[in-house]
């Protein structure tokens, strides 16, 4: 039986009190054709705020935080994250106000 393998794929992405935005990429990349694991990562933030945004779209995402207010310091903790917390194949990095279409993530 010839079984064919799915890569699996990530989405970091990088956010700074845009709760709104990130809300709709979220519920972009909920309806994918190929679900991502998903890392979100935040500085200055309120912490309730990020988690009722996570509760709001019921998925399964990884909440980092940055103490450095650094869109390249946040991008590069959670590739850290990946490396060292995650088996994978393929990496996207997303703004918090990207809106991918449905099949964005098909290889």
């Amino acid at each position: 039986m010839n079984q064919q393998l799915v890569p699996k794929i990530a989405v970091i992405i990088a956010t700074y009190k845009r709760e709104e935005s990130l809300i709709k990429v979220l519920h972009a990349l909920r309806i994918q054709t190929r679900r991502p694991d998903i890392v979100v990562i935040a500085d200055a933030s309120e912490e309730s705020t990020l988690e009722k945004v996570i509760h709001t779209v019921s998925m399964n995402i990884r909440l980092l935080r940055s103490q450095t207010p650094s869109l390249t310091v946040q991008k590069n903790l959670a590739l850290q994250y990946l490396e060292d917390n995650w088996d994978g194949d393929f990496v996207q990095v997303l703004d918090d106000d990207t809106f991918p279409e449905e099949n964005y993530l098909e290889i």
